[in-house]
């Protein structure tokens, strides 16, 4: 459809085409295709983004990073954790997806400080005589 992108794996095909891996004909059969027409066509592994109106083509992702859950959604682990560790309240954090679970699971470091500072600001008193770590944990809902 004009004016709406689609997503996909990127297929390549150039005047001087490789016929495949050196020695390696099981790489070579799922990276290489050749279609009715008799072209032979190169499967990058790259997730792409297509946007018709301005031709814009955009690698997302990897095909090898790409997990399919117990529930059949298809999750990209190392995109969540890009979005996720762009904020200020993260100091680091691991995303795992289990083809035998039906979500995703990310265990998150807080940057303390910044939390501290928030919640310092949002008026979150800490209790009478509690400890820096001990608030920090109410706050992060781990005490």
């Amino acid at each position: 459809k004009m004016g709406t992108r689609w997503q996909g794996l990127l297929w390549v095909r150039t005047p001087r085409m490789s016929p495949g891996y050196f020695k390696d004909s099981t790489s070579t059969e799922s990276a290489f295709q050749t279609r009715e027409d008799g072209l032979v066509w190169y499967n990058t592994g790259d997730i792409v983004e297509y946007w018709p109106e301005t031709e814009r083509l955009q690698v997302i992702d990897r095909l090898k990073n790409i997990v399919k859950l117990a529930n059949a959604e298809f999750v990209a682990p190392e995109y969540i954790e890009g979005v996720l560790v762009r904020s200020k309240f993260v100091e680091n954090l691991y995303v795992h997806a289990d083809p035998r679970c039906d979500r995703v699971t990310a265990v998150v470091q807080p940057n303390r400080p910044v939390v501290l500072r928030w919640a310092a600001h949002a008026n979150l008193a800490r209790a009478p005589g509690q400890s820096d770590a001990a608030w920090t944990a109410a706050l992060c809902g781990t005490a």
